[in-house]
Formats: C-alpha cells, structure tokens, sequence
C-alpha cells in the first residue's frame, strides 16, 4: 500500500475505490495499492479534461507523514489507525 496526497479540481467528488481521508475540500490522503500513475488516470476519468490534478507519493510512515494543523478532523487519526 502507498500513501499519496490528491489535490482534485475545485468542488470535483470522485470515487477514490480505497481508503481515503480528507485533509479540506479538495485534499486528500489516500492509501492504495495502486501506483502512482493507475491512481492518476482512474481519479482523472471521474471528470472533464483540462481541469487540475496532482497525486503525489508520501512515505508512509510516522517521519514521512505530512505536517498539518486546522485541515479537516481526524486526518491525523487516520494516519495513525492505518498505520499504527
């Protein structure tokens, strides 16, 4: 499983058919065993072309995990359930 960052157009909902959290309205962590590029592509076809999309990789791990504060609650939770 790899942990990414998704940044999704402004007030675009996709399925992300994984373990998801949301960090605010169009941030998101998603945990998947899919790559880099799979995620990309299924996440792009949920919606119009020509709109932004940026998935990036985290280490998944306590060091690699992304600093936050004021996002949406429970993301860090999150982080911790999945990972432990």
């Amino acid at each position: 499983m790899t942990l990414y960052l998704v940044l999704l157009p402004d007030g675009v909902t996709v399925d992300f058919a994984a373990d998801a959290h949301p960090l605010g309205p169009d941030i998101w962590l998603v945990r998947t065993g899919r790559d880099r590029s799979r995620l990309f592509h299924d996440l792009r076809d949920q919606f119009a072309r020509g709109l932004p999309l940026m998935v990036a990789p985290l280490e998944d791990s306590r060091e690699g995990w992304p600093k936050f504060k004021h996002l949406a609650p429970g993301a860090l939770a999150w982080l911790r359930e999945e990972k432990g």
